[in-house]
């Protein structure tokens, strides 16, 4: 960790202050006026843009991000967690968050950003236990692999919601409780799923065929 990173996560410990936010502009952060940083863990965030009116509550985690950038009035809840894999970074991986304008996270997510992660303006993830995952490990290649996640304007995930690597939620989008996502949501509109069904038998791909219990190759989602 460096010098600038363990200052960093001292300062983001504080609880939210002008002086908070003063001393985080000296450490390279952009921030914007009338913004709210509760008390967070804030390790290896590398680049931050706050706009103006952003409130993030207390007991979030901001871990091995290569950007956070937070538009006009978003909205953070408390205890969610924002994190990106280092190692997958390394291969390629953006390691980003982006919210735009408006936007809202509620309490109580996890959010992988190791593909990168995007919320249009006026989206919430609303309720709890939300999980947003960027990477994966293919049964096919038996590699470690990363894709982004695209939600548009406009949407409602509502609790317990589950995005998957390379998902594309369009605008105006209704996901329902307990719901996954693993494709492209185009159509504007409510969205609900049942129970997992068989959808492909006798899987093939080099994932069954492997030797070593750890997968540690990596590359780009295809």
């Amino acid at each position: 960790m460096t010098l600038r990173s363990a200052l960093v996560a001292i300062v983001g410990l504080l609880p939210a202050s002008r002086l908070k936010n003063a001393a985080l502009r000296r450490m390279g952060w952009t921030i914007g006026h009338d913004v709210r940083i509760g008390s967070c863990l804030v390790v290896a965030v590398e680049q931050a843009r706050l706009s103006d009116g952003v409130s993030i509550g207390p007991f979030n985690v901001f871990r091995n991000l290569a950007g956070l950038e937070c538009g006009d009035d978003v909205r953070l809840g408390q205890w969610n967690w924002f994190t990106a894999s280092g190692h997958m970074r390394q291969a390629g991986g953006s390691g980003t968050l982006t919210l735009g304008p408006q936007s809202s996270i509620t309490s109580r997510h996890y959010v992988d950003c190791t593909g990168g992660v995007r919320v249009g303006a006026y989206s919430t993830i609303a309720g709890e236990r939300s999980t947003l995952l960027t990477h994966g490990i293919s049964w096919v290649t038996s590699d470690q692999t990363y894709d982004s996640i695209e939600i548009g304007e406009y949407c409602l995930l509502s609790s317990n919601v589950n995005v998957t690597p390379g998902s594309v939620v369009g605008d105006r989008v209704v996901v329902g409780m307990g719901a996954t996502v693993a494709g492209n949501l185009a159509e504007p509109g409510l969205y609900v799923q049942p129970r997992a069904v068989l959808v492909k038998p006798d899987l093939t791909g080099q994932y069954f065929q492997r030797q070593l219990g750890s997968v540690t190759t990596v590359r780009p989602r295809t």
